[in-house]
């Protein structure tokens, strides 16, 4: 009835998921190069944001794309992001644009490794957010990706743009968590394990 299998709609999700995909080789390409992750990244939140036509498709292109990225072995984390996600992302993602490289180094993945796995007993750490509609609530998995409206999501800045609806969201700064008693912003949780990394 809606006709979701005709040529035209085949071929426009078709030419985005070849898009998709080659956002994703060109990041995970990219090594230090941060003005090619930036831009890469910045596609892919463009393309991914939940106002743009054919997001979910995108969106599960990411996904695929990053799941057959880490069963071929590559330890090399998508990382990077706007608004949050150059500095994160996998988004999970996964910052402003003024986010510096030293920020690079840990991505929402390196971060889920670095704390106690007891922190994850309940299935996952509560993550919630403050914005325009309200108090926002998503989950943060051991895998590394945040659980929001039921949809798993690779980087903060995704997600937050998800529950919030707003494009200029920074998911680091917006996301907030308690661990070991101690509540924290995903940004400062990052920027502790950064200093102690030196």
């Amino acid at each position: 009835m809606l006709a979701l299998n005709s040529d035209l709609l085949i071929e426009s999700r078709s030419t985005l998921i070849g898009r998709v995909n080659g956002l994703i080789q060109l990041h995970l390409a990219s090594g230090g190069h941060a003005g090619a992750a930036l831009y890469a990244r910045t596609e892919l939140d463009d393309l991914t944001r939940t106002t743009a036509e054919w997001s979910a498709a995108a969106a599960a292109a990411e996904r695929l794309a990053l799941l057959a990225h880490d069963r071929s072995g590559d330890d090399a984390p998508l990382e990077g992001g706007t608004g949050g996600d150059v500095a994160e992302h996998v988004s999970d993602g996964t910052e402003p644009p003024a986010a510096t490289v030293t920020d690079h180094r840990i991505d929402l993945r390196t971060l889920v490794a670095a704390l106690h796995p007891e922190a994850f007993s309940a299935g996952g750490i509560a993550l919630t957010g403050r914005g325009k509609r309200g108090l926002a609530r998503a989950t943060l998995l051991a895998d590394g990706s945040i659980m929001c409206f039921q949809r798993p999501l690779a980087t903060p800045t995704s997600a937050a743009r998800m529950a919030t609806g707003d494009d200029q969201v920074d998911g680091w700064t917006f996301w907030s968590l308690t661990v070991d008693g101690t509540t924290q912003t995903l940004s400062d949780l990052r920027d502790f394990l950064i200093a102690q990394n030196g």
